[in-house]
């Protein structure tokens, strides 16, 4: 009776202690071939079995592309009650928008993510950028039919460079909102 007692609170303190939590990294970029006057969006998507995880900005090398904008994706929260066991798993993204600086066989390499003061990496992505209109739209296997192209800027998306201008036109979808919309 007392090695069951004994052996029940042995459990109970593994599965409330539990192990250290790993974080996976995902590396999705819209597209392996572009044409030199489109824009690439790399989404990074962080996953660990820890709700309180301190997960730092993605930090990558890309010397020959121009970082256009910077989009703090979703964050996400799941929890699950199994067999008396509670797990919650938190997954968060961040997507950023690049702009080809020349054409050629680029790399954005160095891809990686702090995650509880720990770095979790990933392998370097190569991106054929072609001549103006040479894109063929290939999908990196990353947006496949259980997901749709990216909807950030595309193509006619450029950085600013000093002097220039540019004109933004924004039209809302209604006109009218109800609380909680």
């Amino acid at each position: 009776m007392q090695k069951k007692i004994v052996f029940s609170f042995l459990m109970f303190l593994i599965s409330t202690v539990g192990f250290a939590a790993t974080a996976t990294l995902e590396v999705r970029p819209s597209s392996t071939e572009i044409a030199e006057n489109e824009n690439l969006s790399i989404e990074f998507k962080v996953s660990i079995d820890d709700y309180n995880a301190q997960i730092a900005k993605p930090e990558y090398t890309a010397p020959d592309f121009d970082e256009v904008n910077v989009y703090s994706g979703m964050t996400g929260i799941e929890s699950s009650f199994i067999n008396g066991s509670v797990s919650v798993r938190r997954t968060q993204s961040v997507t950023v928008v690049l702009h080809p600086k020349r054409t050629g066989n680029l790399k954005v390499s160095g891809i990686s993510v702090t995650v509880n003061g720990k770095p979790v990496k990933s392998e370097d992505i190569q991106i054929e950028v072609g001549g103006p209109g040479s894109s063929r739209n290939r999908s990196s296997g990353g947006y496949s039919l259980h997901r749709p192209k990216s909807q950030l800027p595309g193509s006619g998306v450029h950085p600013i460079r000093g002097g220039s201008s540019f004109f933004l036109k924004t039209e809302p979808s209604k006109t009218k909102v109800y609380k909680g919309e």
